[in-house]
């Protein structure tokens, strides 16, 4: 979604007067009869082989699977990662878990691993802090070092009736 006119103050982000230019908001949107309705941000979506998947779908489903108490979604390479906390006491069965996924999604993640609660570090306002994790969950060989030519393509949204 991108915005402009009046009502936005003269350099928001500190340079451009977004009075007559674009200012992108990072959230996604379609219109329904005129209406616009919110679908999440941008970071909040990964794409695969050209198709995009939004982490709190994928998040979800994990969570719904047993044992599993939490699970944060990380964008990776070409594809994904998924860390999962299991519930106390628990295990989580990944090999599971990313089948699942792969079948509701019809994309498979690059790996599922368990990590522990205090491994999932968060933002201010509580949010999964998902490149810090990614990131420490790399050092920590955890995940597989993405390579740079793997990085995910940024797909833009176009304004329309959800299919």
């Amino acid at each position: 979604m991108q915005l402009r006119g009046e009502t936005l103050f003269d350099g928001y982000d500190g340079a451009t007067d977004h009075r007559t230019t674009w200012f992108d908001t990072g959230d996604l949107g379609h219109l329904d009869a005129g209406l616009l309705y919110l679908d999440g941000r941008r970071s909040d979506r990964v794409s695969v082989n050209g198709t995009n998947v939004f982490v709190a779908d994928v998040e979800h489903a994990a969570a719904a699977e047993p044992g599993v108490a939490e699970c944060v979604v990380l964008p990776h390479g070409a594809s994904f990662a998924v860390a999962v906390v299991p519930e106390r006491g628990k295990r989580v069965d990944t090999t599971r878990l990313a089948a699942r996924i792969a079948a509701d999604f019809t994309v498979a993640p690059e790996t599922v691993v368990e990590v522990a609660h205090s491994t999932v570090a968060r933002t201010a306002s509580g949010k999964p802090a998902r490149a810090h994790l990614a990131a420490r969950l790399t050092e920590a060989g955890l995940l597989p070092p993405s390579s740079a030519g793997d990085e995910p393509t940024e797909v833009t949204a176009v304004p329309g009736p959800r299919p």
